[in-house]
């Protein structure tokens, strides 16, 4: 049974009261896209279900009918929700074209990207916890036998790709592969530079779980949102630190380790 929180009774019933009067509000361009991106696991739904409780938003995860298809953008079905929109913002949260990054940002001027990670201990704990090993065997599969289904071989980049793939990865545990896919989706951000848009701002994980009311009120800042709700008061904080026994191998923990001392350099403090 799903658990039913004071954030998830508040959030349906806000969902609710923006369709009752959605029909008095008249069609208009959105004057922000968001995207909230990075690897899962690190905050991207905490963010995107906070976003849902604004009048101004307009909110959707990975599994939106209205705008995604398999958990990701279907670019027909956005055109035609951006054509009849009637919110200010327009907040989606397409984890799995995180690597689309850098093309969210130079073809749309309204693009606000909003890029969330986490360190990679918590991650992979987190993600083999929830989702077994599945993104883990996904990745060994496409590096060693170049099955190119699912989204890991659509978005993975070539450089991203051969490095993993002239690793010595013949003893890697689930834990290392997962740990990699953590690797090479964040070091899309960096490898692109994207932290040096105007419209991409990074930020930690542990810092919005741990200081929510500075973080959301920066985030609303930076997408222009004037509403001003606590929503920090939904936000807690006891997942930090659930990765302390996760065991990587050296070369992988190396990687893992330099990347987020560069993403921590770029981060929003």
């Amino acid at each position: 049974m799903k658990k039913i929180t004071k954030e998830k009774i508040y959030r349906h019933t806000v969902r609710k009261i923006k369709k009752g009067i959605l029909f008095f509000k008249l069609k208009k361009d959105p004057k922000s896209i968001v995207y909230i991106l990075g690897y899962g696991r690190s905050g991207t739904s905490i963010l995107i279900n906070l976003l849902e409780h604004l009048f101004s938003v307009d909110a959707h995860g990975e599994r939106s009918k209205e705008v995604m298809t398999d958990f990701q953008i279907n670019n027909d079905n956005l055109k035609r929700h951006i054509a009849k929109n009637k919110f200010k913002i327009l907040a989606l949260k397409p984890i799995l074209n995180s690597c689309d990054v850098n093309k969210f940002i130079t073809e749309d001027s309204r693009a606000k990207v909003l890029w969330l990670f986490r360190d990679y201990n918590d991650v992979v704990y987190s993600a083999l916890k929830k989702f077994d090993n599945r993104v883990a065997l996904s990745l060994k599969d496409y590096i060693i036998n170049e099955n190119n289904v699912g989204w890991i071989s659509n978005q993975i980049h070539k450089e991203e790709k051969e490095v993993i793939s002239n690793l010595e990865y013949s003893t890697y545990s689930d834990e290392d592969w997962m740990a990699l896919v953590w690797w090479f989706v964040n070091h899309t951000l960096m490898r692109q530079k994207c932290y040096e848009s105007s419209q991409c701002v990074v930020i930690e994980y542990n810092d919005l779980v741990e200081n929510p009311k500075n973080y959301l009120y920066r985030i609303k800042e930076f997408i222009g949102i004037k509403e001003n709700y606590n929503l920090h008061r939904f936000i807690e904080n006891n997942r930090v630190g659930k990765g302390v026994e996760i065991n990587l191998n050296s070369t992988v923990k190396g990687m893992c380790e330099e990347l987020l001392g560069d993403l921590r350099k770029v981060k929003l403090t």
